[in-house]
Order: structure tokens, then sequence, then C-alpha cells
């Protein structure tokens, strides 16, 4: 069995390139509009990308959970894998927006400054960048994860994710709305996805179970049953090259560009689109044709996010977790240093 999957880093990498093409161009366009003679449809589900991030995220959560010792553990990995770059993200896009001006996307300092706390939409705070949105959705996945480890309840995951798919749906269908922010709570619109990542991490690892198989189909038919067949389909393909990948069976998850935007794809995915945003409205302004505009503005997004995850993702996440288990050894260890004195007194 392989140590790292990398074609994981090479799904991510492809997810993150659809969003990022995506908000270049139909999402911009929808905002400041783009030449006409740029057709932007071809991208209309390129936002799709997003969905695969869950998909990756649910079969990476249940990875991580069967590698920690304890329920800190997992907190200390998943806050120095997600805060510190985020924290520079916020920084960075700010005084980007701020000195450069970006119509429509600009907040103040201190609503900034209440976005580090990353569930801040919870709370009604604007975001500082608008791709925020999605933390909220990945914090409230980690909680119900962190949960149903903390009361041992992972090998019965399948039982709970079907019966909140269920709820969804029955809802859904007798059209009763529950307050938006109980919605985001219990993640009825994006847990078929996170749903089929736990599903594919089972079967993949050979730790699927009766249910397994039945909750990834069901997992499957509720995102025909929420969207159109169109998006279905996209999502059946999205699993299907997901589970060959993994297994080895599509060669070109090994491609190098690949991994390497993969590995900064998070950096990547926190910093593109009001930085993007910037970079082709100048370029419009100064008569530049807008592919380039949308061309140059990947490029320096991708180096900007390389230097992020060079100097701030890697490292900060070392240096959390060496103090973490360095902190951890000295608590666990005090027992055994009063015992040690105890002896010596009666020695």
């Amino acid at each position: 069995m392989k140590k790292r999957l990398i074609e994981l880093d090479a799904l991510r990498g492809i997810a993150a390139l659809f969003v990022v093409i995506y908000h270049y161009t139909i999402r911009y366009d929808s905002l400041y509009g783009h030449d006409l003679f740029l057709d932007t449809n071809h991208f209309q589900y390129y936002s799709q990308g997003v969905q695969l991030f869950f998909m990756i995220s649910g079969f990476v959560i249940f990875l991580t959970l069967n590698h920690v010792k304890k329920p800190m553990d997992f907190v200390i990995s998943r806050f120095s894998r997600l805060y510190p770059p985020f924290w520079i993200a916020i920084a960075t896009t700010f005084i980007i927006v701020c000195l450069f001006g970006l119509p429509g996307r600009q907040v103040s300092f201190l609503t900034a400054l209440k976005n580090i706390i990353m569930f801040h939409e919870y709370f009604g705070i604007p975001s500082v960048d608008g791709v925020y949105w999605t933390l909220k959705v990945e914090l409230t996945f980690y909680f119900w994860m962190f949960l149903a480890y903390s009361v041992n309840t992972l090998k019965k995951i399948e039982i709970f994710i079907l019966l909140f798919m269920t709820v969804n749906v029955f809802t859904h269908q007798a059209d009763v709305n529950f307050h938006p922010q109980l919605e985001s709570i219990l993640l009825f619109q994006y847990l078929p996805f996170f749903a089929i990542g736990i599903c594919l991490y089972k079967i993949f690892y050979k730790k699927q179970n009766k249910l397994t198989v039945v909750t990834l189909v069901l997992a499957l038919g509720t995102t025909f049953y929420l969207n159109s067949l169109t998006l279905f389909l996209l999502y059946l393909l999205f699993t299907i090259v997901f589970f060959l990948g993994i297994k080895g069976k599509i060669f070109i998850l090994s491609n190098k560009i690949l991994i390497f935007i993969g590995s900064i794809s998070y950096s990547l995915y926190l910093l593109h689109q009001n930085i993007g945003y910037v970079i082709i409205n100048k370029g419009y302004v100064l008569g530049v044709n807008p592919l380039i505009s949308i061309l140059f503005a990947l490029i320096i997004v991708i180096i900007i996010s390389y230097i992020s995850f060079r100097f701030v993702e890697v490292p900060s996440s070392k240096l959390i977790k060496k103090y973490y288990h360095s902190f951890d050894f000295n608590i666990t260890s005090i027992p055994q240093l009063i015992r040690n004195k105890r002896n010596d007194d009666s020695a």
C-alpha cells in the first residue's frame, strides 16, 4: 500500500484549477463583464471543482482520523493545516484590495480582523474574499467528524450519513424550509459529497461494511435528486475518476504539474479570487487582451501561493505540531515525575 497517494494532490490540483478558471471567466463576467468576444459559457461547470474538493476532504479526513491517537491530535492537525495560511491570505488579499481597489469586494479593517476565526459567516460577518464560504462548510464537517470520533462512532458513520441525507431528501420533497444556518450546520447541501469521499476511503482501504456501498449509491442518488442530470453525471464522473485515480489507473494523475498545483492548492484557493480580479481589472484599464490578463493573473497567484505554501503553510504546520507534541509529552510525563519525586523523597 502506498504511503502517500500523490493522485490526491493531482485531484486537488484539478479541482483548484477548475475553480480558478471559473472565477476568472464566468464569475468575473457576472461581476464586472468580460469583452463580448470572450465566450465564458464553456466554463459554467468549472465551479463544481468545489464539490470535488469536498469529496477529497471526506476521504482525507477519514484517513486522518484513522492515524490520530486522541481527539486533540485531530484538532491540532486541522488547525495547523488551515489557520496560518488563512490568516496570511486574509492580510494579503485585504492589503492588495485596499491598495488597488476592487468595487463591491472591499471590507473594513475590523471586518477583516473578524474573519480570522474562519467560521465568521455563521455570525453574518462579510468575508474578505468570497471563496471563504467553503471553509465554513469544511469546519462544520470537521466538527461532526470530530464528534463522531470522540464518541467512538466512526465505524457506524454510514448510519448517520444515511439519516442526515434521508432527512434532507424528505424535507426537500415536502418543501419544508429550515433556517439557513441550521441547513448549514446539518450540511444538507454538501453532505453527499463528503459521504462519497468517506465511502471511497473505506472501499479503497478495504474497511467497508454492508452499508458502505449502499451509502455511496444513495449519496450519488441524492446528488441526482437535488441537482440536474448534467451535474449528476459530472459528480458520477468525479467519483469514478477519483477511485480509479487512487488505484493508480489514471496515469495523468501522476503528472508533476498537477501534483505541484495540488500541493499549493489550499493557498491558491484562498488567494486567487480577489487578487486575480484586481489584475484582470487593471488589464482592462491598460487595454490588455483579457485572455492575457487571465493568464497573467493565474501566474501571479500561483507564485504568491507557492510563497505562502513554502514559507507559511509548511513551516507553520511543522512548528505548531512540534510544540504541541512537546507540550503533550510534558503534560503526560507529569504523573511519572511526581511518582519519581515521591520515590526519591522516601528513599
